[in-house]
């Protein structure tokens, strides 16, 4: 004699079947990504939630067994030396001693500071979210190179931006401030006696920075930052490591017809000032050979 499966047990396979099918495992939906792309991508997920102050790599770890582990010998600690890093390819970028197109490979930044590949990766990423630098697959980093078209699209987004900001600055400007962005002024020049061109380039497009944070416009500013870091590459990439791509005089005059209220001269001189910038590239520049441990070794 058959017996029937009672009502509640018709139920609870019901209840069975409407559950959804147990997910698969991540890794085998990302087969399709090489092991090189995905161990890049999970170190770069640890970089960004892991503190500056990790110690180094090869610090002791406990034994699987529960032993102690026997101890490390002593290294230095790595906190901030992504940011040299970060600071010494940046400065080199603004000085023209790396030019766009120049590969960077993570073993000479190893072999340069001493530490592991993670901490490498960690400024490779900071550079290349300010289009400093571009990381390829399969081909590691290299200094960004802006076209033609996007050098012309760059300035032409910094000219709107400045026509903003100008404006804004007049209505907010204190005494103050107008007093700091004259000391900048004089650091440019300062910086331009001493021959100290990588400084005076960074003074430059601080001074701009500053009057956007005059504006009182945070947007504003941070667009004004990216512009600002890919106006510098472009510059290294089209300019000639003589001239002057922001001069100190011009600045003067500009804060003059702030302080003076002058909103129509003085959104006009910063747009003739851009210009002139934009004017003086030159076409673009290749072929130098260059050696990261004779322009980095000493950062």
């Amino acid at each position: 004699m058959s017996t029937r499966p009672s009502p509640r047990r018709k139920t609870e396979a019901s209840l069975d079947l409407a559950r959804p099918a147990p997910r698969k495992r991540a890794s085998r939906a990302a087969g399709a990504a090489s092991p090189a792309i995905a161990a890049s991508a999970a170190n770069a997920a640890a970089l960004a939630d892991a503190p500056d102050s990790a110690v180094a790599p090869n610090a002791a770890q406990p034994a699987n067994d529960g032993s102690a582990a026997p101890a490390a010998t002593p290294r230095r600690r790595v906190s901030g030396i992504d940011q040299r890093i970060y600071e010494a390819v940046l400065n080199a970028v603004m000085t023209h001693r790396l030019p766009p197109g120049t590969k960077l490979t993570e073993a000479s930044f190893c072999d340069l500071y001493k530490v592991s590949r993670t901490i490498v990766r960690k400024a490779l990423l900071r550079l290349a979210h300010d289009h400093i630098v571009e990381l390829r697959p399969n081909r590691g980093a290299v200094i960004a190179s802006p076209t033609p078209q996007e050098k012309r699209d760059v300035f032409h987004a910094r000219r709107i931006v400045e026509a903003a900001v100008v404006p804004l600055a007049i209505r907010n400007a204190s005494r103050s401030q107008i007093a700091k962005l004259r000391q900048m002024v004089r650091d440019e020049r300062a910086a331009l006696d001493r021959g100290d061109r990588g400084r005076w380039i960074r003074l430059g497009a601080e001074f701009h920075l500053a009057l956007a944070e005059v504006a009182g416009n945070q947007v504003l500013t941070n667009f004004l930052s990216e512009l600002s870091s890919r106006c510098s590459l472009i510059i290294a990439l089209y300019d000639s490591p003589t001239s002057v791509p922001c001069a100190h005089d011009e600045h003067e005059h500009l804060i003059d017809a702030i302080a003076a209220g002058d909103i129509e001269r003085a959104t006009a001189m910063m747009e003739e000032h851009l210009q002139a910038i934009e004017d003086r590239l030159l076409p673009e520049r290749r072929g130098e050979a260059i050696d990261l441990a004779q322009i980095l070794g000493d950062g």
